[in-house]
């Protein structure tokens, strides 16, 4: 308990700032849409192809984070609020309002906090590094950040494990 009060402490800024990105991509994403008609179109897929592939976005938020100073998290974690809210506009234009709470509620939240903490590590990384090459690091930070960074890596890793198994054991689609 004491990890999670320290990490929330040193980081939660950040998984705030993000998740308050990722809500802004999901009011864009309702209210801000390509006039084309989508449908729900589910692709069947296991929780290994479904792990690997959220395993894919977490590194990208890591280490497009570190390469980017927090530039490319930021547009990840805001362009995946943005299809979340796509679908929910079309979940409410296709009165299948029910899909939303059987298809992607079940998983979301802990998938959205797996990638929040890949985020959060990539973002903080790439600072450290922007502070390191100006000098300006103090000493025991690095280890801090790299604990910490390797501490937040694992939960995400594991999150977005049970993630994947519930979105393929549990959440369902059915048209």
């Amino acid at each position: 308990m004491k990890l999670v009060t320290r990490l929330m402490k040193s980081w939660g800024h950040l998984y705030v700032l993000f998740f308050l990105i990722f809500l802004l991509g999901v009011v864009s994403g309702v209210f801000f849409h390509p006039e084309d008609n989508h449908h729900f179109q589910p692709v069947s897929a296991n929780y290994m192809d479904i792990f690997i592939n959220n395993l894919k976005v977490g590194l990208l938020l890591i280490f497009g984070g570190l390469m980017s100073g927090g530039v490319i998290p930021i547009l990840v974690i805001g362009s995946n609020g943005y299809i979340i809210g796509h679908v929910i506009h079309i979940a409410l234009t296709e009165h299948t309002i029910t899909l939303l709470f059987t298809g992607l509620l079940p998983h979301m939240f802990v998938e959205l906090v797996a990638l929040i903490s890949c985020a959060v590590v990539g973002s903080f990384s790439g600072s450290f590094m922007f502070n390191y090459f100006r000098n300006k690091v103090p000493k025991n930070f690095f280890r801090l950040t790299l604990s910490d960074g390797l501490t937040l890596f694992f939960i995400a890793f594991f999150l977005l494990f049970l993630a994947s198994l519930i979105e393929d054991f549990i959440s369902h689609v059915k048209l």
